[in-house]
């Protein structure tokens, strides 16, 4: 920024002097001030954008968390579901093996009765034959 004095000493060193001095004084102000009204209105534009970018990068930030979030949510439901699964697995296994065991028992059982129903019929049968049946009288 020239100040006055400084405008008037260049404007008589390019050879003005009254009115055309006086006139050429007043443009350099109005250009200096155009000047600095340009300056300002792009400091202005490079804070307003600056705030936008902060502003943005700052939503941008919150929603990475929201997403690293639910990724960690989505995470920690699949390690909950697959514990779940691992469970209902074990539990289906204990419950197939307890209806093995049920179903050899009852095996046994019709097993057992079948040869102790054979091992009675055969020792009727035997003691039939073994005993000889006394005429009757």
């Amino acid at each position: 920024m020239s100040s006055l004095k400084d405008l008037v000493e260049l404007g008589k060193h390019f050879g003005y002097d009254g009115e055309t001095l006086r006139k050429f004084v007043q443009d350099e102000q109005a250009r200096e001030r155009d000047q600095r009204v340009k300056e300002r209105d792009i400091e202005r534009e490079k804070t307003e954008l600056q705030i936008a970018f902060e502003r943005e990068k700052l939503v941008l930030e919150r929603e990475k968390m929201v997403f690293n979030g639910k990724q960690i949510d989505l995470e920690q439901q699949a390690e909950r579901e697959k514990m779940v699964f691992k469970e209902k697995k074990i539990e289906l296994e204990k419950q197939s093996k307890l209806e093995a065991i049920e179903l050899e028992n009852i095996n046994m059982e019709k097993e057992h009765k079948r040869k102790c129903s054979v091992g009675y019929w055969y020792l009727r049968k035997s003691s039939q034959i073994a005993e000889p049946s006394l005429p009757p009288n």
